[in-house]
């Protein structure tokens, strides 16, 4: 796992990497369940609040994702990952199933059944949330002048 070495190489890639960052931050700041936040207070006071609330949990969760990262790192072997799955997509998996007691044992294959469903309630979750935000906008936007 070299990432240093994907982006800084060429122009091309110092442009994607500022772009991935661009996107970041403001993917962040435009998800549905942090702009519904301006509208469901009264104050502009509260607003702030609010906002500044989401966004600091949903930091916490990013800064989480790093600690996750280091920590897979730290407990699998160095070729692991990689042959496990060329991007490195399954380094959380991995890592819990070594945690419980590596392949084969009860406490990794538990493990990682909670994984697997933390990450599948996660996906319904994000689903759910964006199909009730895209329905109130068409309810709000479309269907109101009909």
């Amino acid at each position: 796992l070299e990432p240093g070495l994907k982006y800084g190489a060429d122009s091309v890639s110092k442009l994607d990497f500022i772009s991935l960052g661009i996107a970041l931050v403001l993917g962040t700041a435009g998800l549905p369940h942090i702009l519904i936040r301006f509208y469901t207070v009264p104050t502009a006071k509260a607003a702030r609040k609010s906002v500044n609330w989401a966004i600091g949990i949903i930091g916490a969760f990013y800064l989480m994702t790093i600690v996750l990262g280091f920590g897979a790192a730290a407990i699998l072997k160095p070729g692991d990952i990689i042959a496990s799955n060329k991007a490195g997509n399954t380094a959380a998996p991995l890592a819990a199933l070594e945690i419980g007691g590596g392949s084969g044992s009860t406490g990794g294959a538990i493990l990682l059944a909670v994984i697997s469903a933390v990450a599948f309630a996660t996906i319904l979750a994000v689903v759910a949330g964006l199909t009730l935000a895209s329905s109130s906008s068409f309810a709000h936007d479309i269907y109101a002048n009909v």
